[in-house]
């Protein structure tokens, strides 16, 4: 009814018309006024509400292209950018960029200060890049810088640059609110089949700035790659370990001095892997721990104790197993 009530008026003027005609065929002035009048006014509703609607779109393609916080262009945006530049041809470089320590800025101040200081980074960023690249907020504390075409600057250098503008002045160091930033890049290249193998390799860099001591940059290197795959390939492989049985216990006995009689033992893991052999617990503990592995193994671990030292209750009555556990475990009230 919305649609057709501003029509109503012009069918009934069209029919006025019809039934107004003189004898002659001409149509009274006052009525085909009237009609023409219903026209303008409909041809003007019709324009603003086509006006109304292409503010609409644009309105709605900001939302969907553009960072609500910093204004910035957001992941949807950057990456038809990225895709764009590829299409375009080489050379393409992306940095990465994540703040450093920003969860703790939003657990001790809250959320809004985190916010306003999300906002002054994306300035700082900003004025920063300049016109040698094209700068997304990703989600969260992750940004991005996209370097296309005939760049006047190296990646490096540009990262260079971020670094140093995000460093905190003096009132920002006294409170704490400024953290500091890991930037990956990566360059495309024969080996990128498209621009999330590039964004990968960013990412892989990134968190390899992060692992050298955060507030550094990193360009991602085939050593670093290969380093990525297998470790993500020796992490698939230690989720299958415990319910394939590739772990097993080895004992390191603890003697009294005194009367050289063993005591007790220490209970040790060893991982048995199908291809690289037998790993020690510094290739893969480490691992366990940070993917929340460690739970489960330190769970087969006290189980596969247990029952060792059951069996040895006829040899030595009083023998007791060492073993060793995860800080997580701590923190469970199942232990």
């Amino acid at each position: 009814w919305r649609v057709a009530l501003p029509y109503l008026p012009v069918g009934g003027a069209i029919i006025a018309v019809v039934l107004a005609r003189r004898p002659t065929g001409q149509t009274p002035p006052l009525v085909f006024v009237g009609m023409m009048t219903l026209l303008g006014v409909l041809a003007l509703r019709q324009g603003l509400a086509a006006n109304e609607n292409l503010r609409l779109v644009a309105r709605l393609r900001r939302l969907a292209y553009a960072d609500q916080l910093t204004g910035l262009p957001n992941r949807l945006m950057f990456n038809r950018r990225l895709r764009q530049a590829l299409r375009e041809g080489p050379p393409v470089a992306v940095l990465l960029l994540d703040l450093d320590g920003f969860k703790q800025v939003n657990d001790r101040f809250g959320h809004a200060t985190g916010d306003t200081l999300l906002s002054s980074i994306a300035v700082r960023m900003r004025a920063a890049v300049g016109g040698d690249g094209t700068i997304a907020r990703l989600g969260g504390d992750e940004f991005a810088v996209l370097v296309a075409g005939d760049r006047p600057v190296a990646p490096e250098r540009l990262a260079e640059r971020l670094l140093a503008a995000l460093q905190p002045s003096v009132g920002e160091e006294d409170v704490g609110v400024h953290p500091s930033a890991s930037i990956g890049i990566a360059e495309f290249g024969p080996q990128h089949a498209s621009h999330t193998d590039l964004l990968r390799d960013a990412d892989i860099a990134m968190y390899a700035a992060k692992a050298a001591g955060k507030s550094a940059y990193r360009t991602c290197t085939p050593a670093l790659r290969e380093s990525a795959v297998s470790r993500a390939e020796l992490i698939a492989d230690l989720r299958r370990a415990v319910d394939e049985r590739q772990l097993h216990l080895e004992y390191q006995p603890i003697v009294d001095l005194a009367t050289g009689v063993v005591r007790s033992a220490e209970a040790l893991v060893r991982w048995r892997h199908p291809r690289l052999g037998l790993l020690a617990p510094a290739a893969f503990l480490p691992l366990a721990e940070e993917t929340g592995l460690i739970v489960p193994i330190d769970r087969w671990v006290i189980h596969e104790a247990c029952r060792a030292a059951a069996t040895w209750r006829a040899l030595v009555p009083e023998a007791t197993v060492a073993v060793n556990i995860a800080a997580a475990h701590l923190r469970r009230p199942d232990l």
